[in-house]
């Protein structure tokens, strides 16, 4: 095969089968051969929701000037402002991870601005 198009067609061809499932029969045997690596209790922990006090860690971890958010604001505002808009940057935010608002459905501009007032 020389020709560059019928080439791309046969190498995508080949791994879209290498990569799909044939369907399975008997899964069940499968995973109860898998050893358990998450006890109940760290599965409790990875089910918990997210707490107020993990908010404001992650935004402290996050390098001040790295690239500013939707609502144009780097992280050093909302470190260095934590006092005037934390309380409300924490409701948002447990909000949205917590699977309560959608984010897509949140004004950037408005959240910044009403922390600016």
């Amino acid at each position: 095969m020389e020709d560059a198009d019928e080439m791309s067609k046969l190498a995508t061809m080949f791994y879209k089968n290498l990569y799909s499932s044939e369907g399975v029969s008997d899964m069940e045997v499968v995973l109860d051969a898998v050893p358990t690596r998450v006890t109940p209790e760290m599965n409790d922990l990875l089910l918990a929701l997210f707490d107020s006090r993990e908010v404001k860690e992650a935004l402290f971890q996050m390098f001040p000037t790295k690239a500013p958010g939707p609502d144009g604001f780097p992280a050093h505002f909302f470190q260095r402002h934590w006092d005037l808009c934390g309380k409300e940057v924490t409701s948002v935010v447990l909000r949205v991870l917590n699977g309560e608002d959608d984010p897509a459905s949140l004004d950037p501009l408005a959240c910044a601005m009403s922390f600016i007032r």
